[in-house]
């Protein structure tokens, strides 16, 4: 996966940075959404970040960065920067919680989205709204956080180091998974 990803890292590191988003956490997201295998799939999604509904305020956002008027998301540039400006998007509407944000932006609008959600059954937090996601991915976040710290290891390393092997936990651990604070 990390070899198809190349193709695209330019077109995700601009986004990244156009947005101020951890570049390992959208190659983790677009890891988890296509795999780096861009397509449309059976339930709407379209391209690198599997794009459905976008809240309006991320679309504008991605034309305003892109500076273009027409935005295709089969263009996996304006895909990445319509992911980046999305996923910003629901991390402050989660208040900048990291799982939360993760969450959101996977559920997307869908059942009127996480926060509405969250408001429904009086969940505050991850761990609070876990029971009311029987039918939804509760494990994104964490499949999303497995690819980044993968991607940043590749990147830090230029390869990716078995966990169990000598001092390499202590390492990863120092390394740190991305959005998240450093273990050690």
């Amino acid at each position: 996966m990390i070899t198809r990803s190349l193709e695209y890292q330019q077109a995700i590191e601009d986004a990244a940075r156009s947005f101020d988003v951890d570049v390992n956490l959208l190659q983790g997201i677009a890891a988890t959404e296509s795999s780096f295998i861009p397509r449309d799939s059976s339930d709407g999604g379209r391209g690198l970040f599997q794009i459905t509904q976008v809240p309006k305020t991320a679309m504008v956002q991605a034309h305003k960065r892109l500076g273009i008027e027409k935005i295709s998301l089969e263009n996996p540039r304006h895909n990445a920067f319509v992911g980046a400006a999305t996923f910003k998007h629901y991390l402050a509407e989660m208040k900048g919680d990291l799982f939360l944000g993760l969450l959101a932006y996977n559920i997307g609008p869908a059942n009127g989205g996480l926060r509405f959600i969250m408001q429904q059954y009086g969940a505050t937090d991850f761990t609070t709204i876990q029971p009311y996601l029987q039918t939804l991915p509760r494990d994104y976040p964490i499949r999303v956080l497995s690819y980044s710290l993968a991607f940043r290891l590749w990147q830090k390393e230029g390869k990716l180091l078995a966990y169990e092997e000598g001092n390499n936990a202590i390492h990863i651990q120092r390394i740190g998974i991305p959005g998240l604070q450093t273990g050690l």
